[in-house]
């Protein structure tokens, strides 16, 4: 998907796309289009724009960000997991666990279901 972001600048530099329509395009490939890094496609995008490049690249931004967050998220949940299964596995009792590590009963039972996590 790279390799269409400067074609597709272009396009928006061609046919005069509104800002709107812009953001709506390139909100609607950062999601769902086959990217896996949705922020450097919109940088890339902007890179070929003479209007409207800053706005793009605060889109780009706000991506980065978004994702940076939910990796942050994702890792302290994968932690919370680690410590559960090392308490578990040191006997302590899962309602004790439940309430040091924040997860609820069901995540702390697929856990003892599937260690391997």
């Amino acid at each position: 998907m790279l390799e269409l972001a400067q074609d597709i600048g272009l396009l928006f530099e061609r046919w005069q796309v509104p800002l709107p329509q812009k953001r709506a395009i390139l909100f609607y490939i950062a999601r769902s289009g086959n990217t896996s890094r949705p922020a450097e496609f919109i940088e890339a995008v902007a890179q070929s724009l003479s209007t409207d490049r800053e706005v793009i690249m605060t889109i780009a931004q706000q991506l980065e960000k978004i994702g940076f967050e939910k990796g942050i998220k994702q890792g302290m949940k994968a932690s919370a997991r680690n410590i559960a299964r090392q308490l578990l596995l040191s006997g302590m009792e899962p309602a004790q666990v439940c309430q040091i590590t924040q997860l609820s009963a069901a995540e702390l039972a697929q856990l003892v279901d599937s260690p391997n996590d």
